[in-house]
């Protein structure tokens, strides 16, 4: 028994030995990192010892009187390689076969304890050695454990295909061969990095996507163009390691750019405060808009920039009201337009109507004060009207000839409209649209709700002997709105400073969005703020070099929205 114990132990020691340089070097099974640890099996260690003498191969660290050598071939381009022991300071370290050029080493820890050493550029079908060894010369036993991540592909089962992919950039495939990449949603998969090349300018475009998930929508990438051509590689995190690109595959892009419009606009009945939207996928896009009515007799264009699929109906200045429209959408993208999309068709509301905002009914004036009215978008003028009343005449039946003002704005300063003071008016106002677009024949509204104004008298709103005696007295800024979703702008029109928003009771604390549009749909102002409870008043510090003209000021809480209008001048 004792002969054949020095018999087995003889053996071994040859087969050790026989390690100590790459000719002799013994194989070594990788197995697959995915499955083995999804399994909970996990890698099976081999054992092993240290040689007796050095292979003479320079060392990436360390010396080499004792190393050993295993040989293996790669299934994918990444592979792990754990070397377990209590007994040296192990060195580990991947050579080419033949050349012996290193792939990879480590010698991380400095202690007698095992090392984890991890290649991602190996190529598929190569042979390599993995050479184990001390830093110190000292010997022992150890345990491998060889493992290969998983390789990525880009590969043919994936969705949507075109034309069903709703946006930019479509795409078409060589081969049936898609962008999905290795394997499924595997929770083991901790990120995917995308390359895209464009053969013809050699521009690359990168994406990198945390998570499981093996699909990536082409959209998202940013960049990619139309009727080009991309070599296309991908590759995966694992184990907190990037596993190796995959082989090149190319794709073609769409000819064109296509958008269309949102299946939930068609047929609809839209304000001037609405919006309408097209389905688009893309970033850095320019939309256009086109609008026929009047049985194909009028036609416009309203181009909405940058990069956004949603059209404010208040920036097109030539929409009129009561009407039915068919309109189309088109797509800009790298600087190509794209054709112009089925049509569908839209109703416009009626002419609105306006009225003269309810803090200023009922209330004292002076000849200097000024009154307020409802905003309603793309109105050119607003016609005022002062009928003289008996106050007492619950009917407020004119008594007297009425005048007519206009103002381009909901402003009206009352200096200059030639009333008469110790006289209650009948006050109405009503919107006049299209008077200055060069967009056909103007439209005018119905006016609204009169209520009455009296124009304070010679004797002033109080004191002894003023006809107005008990009067309740109002300055010439604006009070508080009551009815639900109006908005109060001032100073209008703004000069210089600040712009003041007047909102009315919101019923609790929240955040508000608040947002300014030049009349061409561009935001130069845009910004987020909590309001409290109540009714607010809120300043907005607007860029100093606003230019001259007319600006839409909306502020959104909830699901509610006010908008308004000023001019800068």
């Amino acid at each position: 028994m004792k002969q054949l114990s020095l018999l087995v132990a003889a053996l071994g020691w040859f087969a050790v030995s026989a390690q100590d340089n790459p000719a002799s070097a013994l194989n070594l099974t990788l197995t697959d990192y995915l499955t083995t640890t999804t399994s909970g099996v996990g890698c099976t260690p081999v054992a092993g010892s240290l040689g007796a003498t050095g292979s003479g191969v320079p060392t990436c660290a360390g010396i080499d009187n004792n190393d050993v050598w295993y040989l293996f071939t790669a299934t994918t381009q990444a592979a792990r390689f754990t070397i377990t022991t209590a007994a040296f300071d192990a060195v580990a370290e991947v050579l080419e076969v033949g050349s012996l050029n290193s792939v990879g080493c480590v010698n991380a820890s400095g202690a007698n304890t095992g090392e984890v050493l991890r290649v991602n550029t190996l190529t598929i079908g190569d042979d390599y050695y993995l050479r184990i060894h001390s830093a110190n010369g000292t010997g022992g036993s150890f345990t491998v454990c060889g493992q290969y991540y998983p390789i990525a592909e880009v590969r043919p089962t994936h969705s949507p295909t075109p034309p069903t992919d709703l946006g930019l950039p479509g795409y078409q495939i060589i081969n049936n061969t898609a962008r999905v990449q290795y394997g499924t949603s595997n929770p083991l998969i901790q990120g995917s990095r995308w390359y895209f090349t464009n053969v013809d300018t050699s521009e690359e475009h990168f994406i990198e996507i945390a998570g499981t998930n093996s699909l990536l929508q082409l959209n998202a990438v940013g960049g990619l163009c139309f009727n080009s051509t991309y070599d296309v590689r991908v590759e995966v995190r694992v184990d907190n390691y990037w596993c190796g690109t995959s082989v090149v595959r190319q794709i073609f892009t769409e000819e064109f750019p296509v958008a269309q419009i949102a299946p939930s606009v068609i047929g609809q009945t839209f304000t001037g405060f609405d919006q309408i939207n097209s389905l688009f996928i893309g970033t850095g896009n320019i939309f256009e808009w086109r609008f026929t009515t009047d049985n194909g007799t009028t036609q416009f264009t309203v181009e909405n920039v940058p990069n956004t699929t949603i059209l404010l109906l208040a920036i097109v200045e030539c929409l009129r009201y009561n009407r039915i429209y068919t309109i189309e959408v088109r797509a800009q993208y790298c600087g190509e337009w794209g054709p112009w999309s089925e049509p569908g068709f839209i109703f416009t509301d009626n002419v609105p109507q306006i009225d003269v905002r309810d803090e200023f009914c009922n209330t004292v004036q002076t000849t200097t004060s000024y009154i307020n009215c409802d905003f309603t978008p793309n109105v050119d003028s607003f016609a005022w009207q002062f009928a003289p009343i008996d106050p007492t005449d619950p009917t407020m039946t004119p008594i007297g000839p009425a005048i007519v003002t206009y103002t381009p704005t909901t402003s009206l300063y009352l200096f200059g409209v030639g009333l008469t003071p110790g006289t209650t008016y009948r006050v109405g106002a009503k919107a006049i649209f299209g008077l200055n677009d060069g967009c056909g024949t103007p439209q005018e509204g119905d006016y609204g709700f009169f209520c009455p104004i009296t124009i304070q008298g010679s004797f002033g709103p109080s004191g002894s002997g003023s006809i107005y005696a008990g009067a309740e007295w109002i300055g010439t800024g604006p009070s508080m709105p009551s009815i639900e979703n109006r908005l109060t702008v001032y100073p209008n029109p703004l000069d210089q400073g600040p712009l003041n928003l007047v909102l009315p009771e919101v019923v609790s604390d929240g955040l508000i969005q608040l947002e300014v549009y030049d009349l061409s749909g561009r935001m130069v102002y845009n910004e987020v703020r909590g309001v409290n409870f109540g009714a607010q008043l809120i300043q907005l510090p607007l860029p100093n070099d606003l230019r001259q003209g007319q600006y839409l000021v909306r502020a959104t809480y909830g699901t509610g929205t006010a908008t308004g209008r000023f001019i800068v001048r």
